[in-house]
């Protein structure tokens, strides 16, 4: 990559305000919006409780009052952005019900239908699953941008159909795994701390359950992005890799930092207008026109339940950070260093930013690339748009079991 853009400089520069402005807008308490959010789904936190209480603040206006009554979890920002206002809410609403811990597993999305494990990766408590056999190999599979690992369930479910063991964490500030308390800014000299950490983490975590050979990795949007860089980086451990979409995949900034920011200013949406606009107007672009309608709303309405879940400061900047990253570095600039094999794939409707298109490109610096030889020559995939492990899981398993064979 050639340089950085002025909005992208504007971005990293404003993170001091931006993080300043959360502060004031979010309340980051551990159990706040699991408490507020709770309320009715067979919590003794009833409606006429919750805006008693609100009643009492100063400041609490009749539509505020409302705003809470719809169990949102922007209850805090439509209290206004005064941090006494805030933390008297706290105060008030702490003293109706028992603290409730933040969620260490899905309540309201539908979880995994497999065992929930954690491990410890350094400080960091990880949960994962650990499904399967092994008999065709290990997989490892990473998740996408601020997703967790229940996106993955269709295609772990192929996966062990032919005989692998598949071991999906969640990532940090990702799903329902620890984070540290740092969170590693954007910056102007086209690092991408958040996601050299994520490299670092899968490495670490298949060492924390005891893998010792080597495995297959899978990952599509950020998750093909760390695979991409895992394949670079430990060739020996990552011999063998099936990447889709990748994220980092454009030779240059591809724009779009203006209304990544504008969403991510709180003052601006607010953190019902990020999640709005992070699933149903981004989300737009995850499927191709043919995943059937039920398919995709049911998959959308997944994704904006885990998103309010999980919604916090830090998970707001994490995803407008790790974004940024994606977009402020460059695969291409490893691509040419990479010796393990790849599989590598793109929907022909994944359009946003030319994403497919850059793919191919990207495709075409691999020196061992083996698309052919698991019986897709091509790189762009018809029909499918972003979310391959949901519009094709049994086809990436079988490029996967393909790509097994050839050792």
């Amino acid at each position: 990559m050639s340089h950085l853009s002025p909005s992208f400089v504007r971005i990293v520069t404003s993170a001091p305000a931006l993080e300043a402005a959360l502060d004031e807008h979010v309340c980051s308490a551990p159990g706040f919006y699991e408490l507020v959010d709770a309320f009715g789904e067979g919590s003794s936190l009833r409606v006429d409780a919750l805006q008693s209480a609100i009643r009492a603040i100063p400041g609490a206006s009749a539509a505020r009052i409302a705003i809470a009554a719809t169990r949102t979890p922007a209850l805090v920002c439509a209290l206004g952005a005064a941090r006494e206002i805030r933390e008297k809410a706290r105060a008030q609403l702490g003293a109706l019900s028992p603290r409730i811990a933040r969620p260490v597993r899905p309540l309201r999305p539908e979880p995994t239908p497999w065992e929930q494990r954690t491990c410890r990766v350094g400080s960091l408590r990880v949960r994962y699953v650990d499904v399967g056999t092994a008999r065709a190999g290990t997989v490892l599979l990473v998740h996408g941008h601020a997703s967790s690992l229940e996106e993955g369930t269709a295609l772990i479910e192929a996966l062990c159909a032919r005989g692998f063991r598949v071991l999906a964490p969640d990532l940090p500030w990702c799903g329902y795994s620890d984070a540290p308390a740092e969170l590693p800014r954007a910056t102007s000299d086209r690092r991408a701390p958040i996601i050299d950490l994520y490299v670092e983490v899968c490495q670490r975590f298949l060492h924390a359950v005891g893998v010792t050979g080597d495995v297959i990795g899978m990952g599509g949007s950020l998750g093909g992005n760390v695979v991409f860089r895992l394949a670079h980086a430990a060739p020996r451990r990552f011999p063998r890799n099936v990447v889709w979409s990748p994220g980092s995949a454009w030779r240059e900034p591809p724009g779009g930092e203006e209304t990544l920011l504008m969403f991510a200013w709180p003052d601006r949406a607010g953190e019902n207008g990020f999640i709005e606009w992070s699933v149903t107007r981004q989300g737009g672009h995850w499927y191709g026109p043919h995943f059937p309608d039920a398919a995709r709303d049911r998959a959308l309405r997944e994704a904006e339940l885990y998103r309010r879940e999980r919604y916090s400061r830090d998970f707001h900047l994490a995803w407008l950070y790790v974004a940024i990253q994606q977009l402020a570095t460059s695969l291409h600039d490893i691509a040419d260093d990479v010796r393990a094999e790849m599989v590598i794939l793109a929907g022909e409707h994944d359009v946003g930013m030319g994403l497919h298109e850059e793919t191919e490109l990207l495709a075409k610096k691999v020196a061992c690339l083996r698309n052919a030889d698991v019986g897709h020559p091509e790189v762009r995939v018809a029909r499918c748009g972003h979310s391959l492990h949901n519009e094709m899981p049994e086809a990436l398993a079988d490029h996967a079991a393909k790509l097994a064979a050839l050792r």
